[in-house]
């Protein structure tokens, strides 16, 4: 069970890093220029990594529950709080896809939902990534 977790930790900070990367390259003005210009589908490659962002996120909910059960309050709180910011993202990702079919106003609020709860999560992966690189364990 523990090497299955491992794994689909490690899985989820690699399809995780990649989202926020292309994520950003799509925010930054200059980065889209960019890779406009090289004619490459940054947009759907992001979708691609979305939708196996909720794959593993998916396949990972299982796990999760049974591993946090007994375990101390922080790491409840790790996994609330990447369940909370998940919803966020899938859906005002999804909203933002079929932005054809829904009023602007709710177009507007879904891109606000989706960019700020990127930047308001950054510092707590960031922490959280720092934590496993120099393996601070709190218990």
């Amino acid at each position: 069970m523990r090497k299955k977790f491992i794994l689909l930790h490690f899985t989820h900070a690699l399809v995780f890093t990649f989202l926020l990367i292309t994520g950003l390259s799509l925010y930054l003005p200059a980065t889209r220029t960019w890779f406009n210009v090289l004619h490459f589908p940054l947009v759907t490659v992001h979708l691609i990594i979305a939708c196996l962002y909720i794959l593993v996120w998916l396949v990972s909910l299982n796990y999760i529950f049974k591993y946090v059960l007994n375990k101390p309050l922080l790491k409840k709180f790790n996994v609330y709080l990447i369940l909370v910011f998940s919803f966020l993202w899938i859906g005002s990702g999804v909203a933002i896809y079929f932005q054809e079919s829904l009023p602007f106003s709710i177009r507007g609020i879904a891109v606000v939902i989706h960019d700020w709860s990127t930047f308001l999560f950054l510092p707590w992966a960031f922490t959280h990534s720092l934590g496993h690189i120099l393996q601070i364990q709190l218990s």
